[in-house]
């Protein structure tokens, strides 16, 4: 093949002079005699080596001939924008990278697709990439074609219900292992990186909430001892008990999402306002729509204190990750409760009672699970508790439905429990003449009574009963209840 390496000319639309190009571009005719004229490189050197392996390409792709191994390594090694413009003039084949390059390089693409230059997404890329990350490891699938053979669905799908029934994963992550895996296998086709689509039977679970985990709800006792224990305990991890305390109270107190609280900042905050708010940028919200929020003056002036000293820019509070977040609240839970179980060494009575209950638990006996979202489906059930109208506790919780607040206004046992003691008591009252006309009180009701019986005085009146033996009713003729009809006379 061909080519001409040069600098092109411009006209600098403020001077109007002519300059030279900084970059060089490549000018060659491909397998189609389709004239091409693509950018290099700022250095001779790279530019005409680029010239060269595009020229092998090109001659390979018009003699059919196998392109050789350094020239399948400098396609792998050049940029996405490069391989996916020879792609496109079909110089290189669709889907030859997806065959040579592990799908562990086609999963760090696939990430950087997703963050789209923005950091603030890193947590939710390493999140979608490393299912299928996990699965392809643990089957041994290393490259594209891999996935295309007969019975690697079937292997997923086997997979996936072995790790259900450890209980490793529940059915809900199970249907997300499958929604990631499609995901990646259909950007792969739609990017070109593979000439048609893999797995895209793979069938999701029909019964995929029969295992949820119901989040476990915290009560106001609950709540107040697990801050106080998360306050004078030591440190966990980088965690002070003092951040740990106060980021449990501001998340409770104001049911924002932790992800939202993350990326909080002291900005974020309008401590002299009446009454004072937080107000969450639309980016960090998960509605994508502004989100302010009222704080009780407790709140705000504790946090005055603790911004005094931070920069506006700085982070509101310091918190782990997702996950870190749960292990962090539990421990705080196992520290209250063992606090709590201690109170009553003394005496043995109460501590089998509250070794009983679900106090403080992290899993309680229902298998509700606590986390650090269990802050704000306690600040939605609270509120409920308290009387506040659904459309109120709805716009605290910024939802759009209040069947979605449905979700975390929860009724205990004990909520439940005051509601029915609320009802009327409806029991009908027996009065002691309707006893004597249906004879449930033991009275005779025959004008044959027989001998043996005795009279006690009841209700002012003197009412036969039979004579009892061995705690059954005994009649002359053995029978042991007697037929009013049969025992009245004859008329």
């Amino acid at each position: 093949m061909k080519y001409r390496i040069f600098k092109p000319t411009y006209t600098d639309r403020h001077t109007g002079t002519r300059r030279e190009s900084e970059t060089y571009y490549i000018e060659f005719r491909d397998h189609n005699r389709t004239r091409q004229r693509w950018p290099a490189d700022t250095s001779e050197e790279t530019s005409r080596s680029m010239a060269k392996h595009i020229g092998v390409l090109v001659d390979a792709k018009i003699t059919g001939e196998p392109i050789d191994e350094k020239t399948n390594r400098w396609v792998e090694s050049q940029a996405d924008d490069l391989r996916a413009r020879l792609m496109e003039a079909e110089i290189v084949d669709v889907g030859q990278l997806a065959r040579r390059e592990p799908l562990t390089a086609h999963l760090d693409a696939f990430k950087k697709h997703l963050m789209a230059g923005r950091t603030d997404r890193e947590e939710y890329a390493t999140l979608i990439t490393g299912r299928p990350r996990r699965v392809f490891d643990a089957l041994g699938l290393v490259f594209w074609r891999d996935l295309r053979k007969g019975d690697v669905q079937t292997r997923i799908g086997t997979h996936l219900g072995e790790l259900r029934l450890k209980g490793e994963i529940t059915g809900r992550t199970y249907q997300y292992y499958v929604r990631e895996i499609r995901a990646f296998c259909r950007w792969m086709v739609r990017t070109g990186r593979a000439a048609s689509p893999a797995l895209e039977n793979l069938k999701a679970v029909t019964d995929a909430d029969s295992d949820k985990r119901e989040t476990r709800t915290l009560d106001t006792e609950e709540m107040r001892l697990v801050i106080d224990a998360a306050s004078t305990g030591e440190a966990w991890k980088h965690w002070s008990g003092e951040e740990r305390a106060i980021l449990y109270r501001f998340a409770f107190e104001t049911g924002i999402r932790p992800g939202q609280i993350r990326q909080l900042t002291v900005s974020s905050f309008d401590l002299d306002a009446k009454p004072p708010t937080v107000t969450a940028k639309p980016a960090t919200v998960k509605r994508r729509k502004t989100h302010t929020q009222a704080l009780r003056r407790e709140m705000a002036e504790t946090l005055r204190k603790r911004f005094d000293a931070k920069m506006p820019t700085a982070p509101a509070f310091s918190m782990p990750n997702k996950f870190k977040c749960a292990e962090m609240f539990r421990h705080d839970l196992a520290v209250a409760r063992q606090a709590w179980l201690k109170e009553a060494e003394s005496n043995p009575d109460e501590m089998l009672r509250r070794q009983k209950t679900d106090f403080l638990l992290d899993v309680d006996h229902q298998k509700r699970v606590a986390i650090f979202y269990s802050l704000r489906h306690s600040h939605g059930t609270m509120l409920g508790d308290a009387g506040i109208p659904q459309k109120d506790i709805a716009a605290s919780m910024h939802h759009t439905k209040t069947s979605t607040t449905d979700r975390y206004v929860k009724a205990d046992v004990r909520a439940k429990s005051r509601a029915v003691e609320s009802l009327p008591d409806v029991a009908p009252v027996i009065k002691p003449e309707a006893m004597a006309a249906t004879g449930t009180d033991g009275s005779c009701l025959s004008s044959a009574c027989p001998t043996g019986w005795s009279s006690v005085d009841s209700g002012g009146t003197n009412n036969p009963v039979p004579m009892v033996e061995n705690g059954v009713f005994s009649e002359d003729d053995g029978t042991r209840t007697r037929n009013i009809r049969i025992d009245s006379p004859v008329l």
